[in-house]
């Protein structure tokens, strides 16, 4: 049975993302033990997770096509005539795997997000959308007065996360899949794991470069309006809550380590 992640119930939710990640974790193994490498990847930007020191190696080495959020409308379905011209080896941008993915001529297709504590990315994003360093910081001040009304509306409340990457998609025999039915693979390490992750992407692409990631903050050490040790245990518990399937999705990847063990197998299996 067919269902979309937005319609499933919490507890169902946090079982099936956790569930499919580490069933993905073996398919992606076994992919890379056939040698089965990716025609390209796509890289769903969840803001505040580095994503800018996340993508900037492989902008510089692959053919790239990054669509920028000045170009999205409510919607980037209008600059998708541009996206099956592109033919790349790597899509950036803070659009959703739902918005993209059928719209992408290429087959061989990774997911791929460094992912972030909740609690963390979401005082991060607060402090980013307040500074100057964003450019409706203003409207954003003026909507958001503070931090919880921030949290809990409709707009970045309800993990925000686990929307990005995971909303939209059906779940059909054990597979995730978009709305025209291409299975989706996904790769995720957590935000200390990103130099290493970004290293084995590469290889999965075969691509024969060493490269690591030159952190970059775009915020300013200026822009702290909140930081985590202001909130309280019950103000934490709050947010836990309200954003209980992206602490699920976090823990669950770092708990089992998936991607880096599919990486892993594949150098084994490489070197046997």
């Amino acid at each position: 049975m067919k269902r979309t992640l937005d319609n499933l119930t919490s507890e169902e939710d946090g079982r099936s993302i956790s569930r499919y990640l580490m069933e993905s974790t073996w398919r992606l193994g076994d992919a890379f033990k056939n040698k089965k490498y990716f025609d390209c990847i796509v890289h769903c930007h969840v803001p505040k997770t580095a994503g800018v020191s996340f993508y900037e190696p492989f902008k510089a080495h692959f053919k790239s096509f990054h669509v920028d959020h000045k170009d999205i409308p409510g919607s980037i379905r209008s600059y998708f005539g541009d996206v099956r011209d592109k033919k790349c080896q790597f899509y950036t941008g803070h659009f959703s795997t739902y918005e993209i993915l059928d719209h992408i001529p290429e087959e061989r297709i990774v997911v791929a997000c460094v992912i972030r504590d909740p609690i963390d990315r979401l005082v991060s994003h607060y402090n980013y959308n307040s500074s100057p360093a964003h450019t409706w910081y203003e409207d954003f001040r003026r909507r958001f007065p503070d931090f919880e009304s921030f949290w809990r509306s409709e707009q970045f409340g309800g993990s925000p996360m686990s929307r990005q990457l995971f909303g939209g998609l059906t779940m059909d025999g054990g597979l995730l899949r978009s709305p025209g039915g291409k299975p989706v693979e996904f790769a995720f390490a957590p935000q200390n794991r990103m130099n290493g992750f970004i290293q084995q992407l590469f290889d999965a692409m075969d691509a024969k470069i060493e490269v690591r990631a030159s952190r970059q903050n775009v915020t300013g050490e200026d822009a702290k309006i909140i930081s985590r040790s202001d909130l309280s245990e019950a103000e934490i518990d709050a947010i836990s809550e309200e954003h209980r399937f992206d602490c699920a999705f976090y823990n669950t990847i770092v708990r089992t380590e998936s991607t880096l063990n599919a990486f892993r197998r594949l150098r084994v299996a490489q070197s046997a």
